[in-house]
């Protein structure tokens, strides 16, 4: 049972902008909670099918993901989909043109794949909207301040 939340927000920069600042996974540590790195492991310009990999920080501990970028679709939508040994995660990223500048809707889902994911679940319900939230309203800033 995966747990879903999205948040949507106006940048007001085009979509073309809001999307190569989001295609550059480098920026990925700038505004997204926990991301210590994130990287594709297939070198080149993005694509689907390359493959990732996502270290991240939960509470002091170091983890690390393996992913995928499940979709790329230029100026318009990313997903990219981790699994560790707890957690499964995907994550969306969508825009869409609006007025002068951009729609953007954040999308986080998270599926425990283990006893220990599932016992701290509740947690993760608790906190996530919040994140989702704070996450995309922090990118929205980044880009908006970039000239």
């Amino acid at each position: 049972m995966a747990i879903e939340y999205s948040s949507t927000q106006e940048i007001g920069k085009s979509p073309k902008e809001v999307f190569a600042f989001l295609d550059r996974l480098e920026n990925a540590p700038k505004w997204l909670s926990f991301c210590k790195s994130l990287k594709n492991l297939s070198g080149g310009a993005n694509k689907t099918g390359d493959k990732l990999e996502y270290i991240y920080d939960q509470g002091g501990h170091i983890a690390q993901m393996e992913g995928v970028i499940a979709a790329h679709e230029a100026h318009s939508h990313i997903k990219l989909e981790m699994v560790d040994k707890m957690f499964q995660v995907v994550v969306k990223f969508d825009l869409e043109p609006s007025g002068d500048g951009t729609k953007f809707t954040f999308t986080s889902a998270i599926k425990p794949l283990s006893l220990m994911a599932k016992i701290l679940l509740p947690v993760v319900k608790a906190t996530m909207p919040s994140q989702v939230k704070g996450d995309a309203e922090k990118l929205a800033r980044l880009i908006e301040a970039t000239a």
